[in-house]
């Protein structure tokens, strides 16, 4: 082998290694980090409505504040209202495992008999070793305390989520400003300017259009099962559209919780199978029509970089991190399609996007 080969293969080990590094970095410090992201990609997208509170006469943190309030007493007050629904159907789980089995007979039947060969097994494994077998207890963490464990870790990231936004919103714009000008060449403080406002606009019209898409998902959803007499739509709606963020994994677990509560309400087959084909013809229209046609012209991914992303950022920060790892990839993309040394990993990431001006003509994305 070669220098160059061998020094190519030392690069990639590298790589790998950094990567891995940067990956167990966020899973171990994710109560920290995943607050970060969370205030970062907010504030993009709620940046415009500061900006239109600032033209009415407001200072920036008096907008910061004001944007804040409109955001959290919406959701305080669309998760009051669906806080006891939910609950209710938490509680039910037991009693909807029992009746998704009593409607599969052969199932159950499969199921018990080899659950009795199992103890079958069982009882010949333990009478081989007799009575010289120790029993091992294992104390198990109680309830109460794994939930004020969660809890505390949620107030926790939340008020780090809650404050990092406040500054990022009052004072992100202003400080950004005063790093380009820290520079001493102008055509280095215009290239950095034309960058930053152009990754911060497409970041904010991606996540702005993103979610007002899967708004009229989960609205589209709640009106859909309201039709069908499936009890708590609004609780359904809201579901779907927060699993929207997450392309592939998220409507297929949307699938499931339908089907799974369309068994247990209606009798009639076809009742049962409405709910989830309903919510199928929406994810539908959105993925093969709605999506491509809008956010096509803005961003367009290469699916197989979308797919192991959500899987990975499952795995590091859960249900959060699933649903931000799609608007992260997106930014990455962004990011690299502005600079010339990212090329390849832009080029990977998706086909490059192609913009129009005023006067109708394509044009590429400004590069630095």
């Amino acid at each position: 082998m070669d220098r160059k080969g061998f020094e190519r293969i030392v690069a990639i080990c590298a790589c790998a290694l950094l990567a891995l590094a940067v990956a167990s970095l966020f899973y171990l410090a994710r109560d920290l980090i995943l607050p970060v992201f969370l205030a970062v990609f907010i504030a993009l997208v709620l940046q415009p409505i500061v900006r239109r509170f600032c033209r009415l006469g407001m200072n920036r943190p008096a907008a910061a504040v004001a944007t804040m309030l409109i955001v959290l007493a919406i959701l305080f007050g669309g998760g009051y209202r669906l806080t006891a629904p939910a609950i209710d159907w938490l509680d039910r789980i037991p009693t909807i495992t029992q009746k998704i089995e009593s409607r599969f007979h052969e199932l159950r039947r499969s199921l018990a008999a080899a659950e009795q060969a199992s103890e079958q097994i069982q009882e010949i494994t333990q009478g081989d070793q007799g009575d010289e077998s120790d029993t091992v207890v294992v104390a198990e963490e109680s309830f109460a305390r794994n939930m004020l464990g969660q809890i505390g870790s949620f107030m926790g990231q939340s008020g780090i989520t809650v404050g990092l936004l406040f500054f990022l919103l009052a004072f992100g714009q202003p400080t950004a400003e005063r790093v380009i000008q820290a520079f001493e060449l102008r055509d280095t403080r215009r290239r950095l300017r034309e960058i930053t406002r152009d990754v911060e606009r497409r970041c904010a019209e991606y996540l702005r259009t993103v979610t007002l898409i899967n708004i009229g998902v989960g609205i589209a959803t709640g009106l859909a099962m309201w039709a069908l007499h499936l009890p708590n739509a609004p609780l359904w709606g809201i579901l779907a559209m927060a699993l929207n963020y997450m392309p592939y994994l998220g409507p297929t677990v949307m699938v499931g919780i339908l089907g799974a509560v369309g068994i247990v309400t209606f009798e009639e087959p076809l009742a049962m199978a409405m709910p989830l084909l309903a919510f199928l013809t929406i994810t539908a229209v959105e993925g093969q029509f709605i999506t491509p046609a809008i956010v096509g012209r803005q961003l367009t991914l290469n699916p197989i970089t979308v797919f192991l992303p959500i899987v990975v950022w499952f795995w590091i920060w859960g249900v959060v991190g699933a649903i931000i790892a799609v608007p992260l990839l997106a930014s990455v993309k962004i990011v690299a399609d502005q600079l010339p040394a990212l090329s390849p990993l832009s080029a990977f990431l998706g086909r490059p996007v192609v913009e129009r001006n005023r006067t109708g003509t394509e044009t590429k994305p400004t590069s630095a």
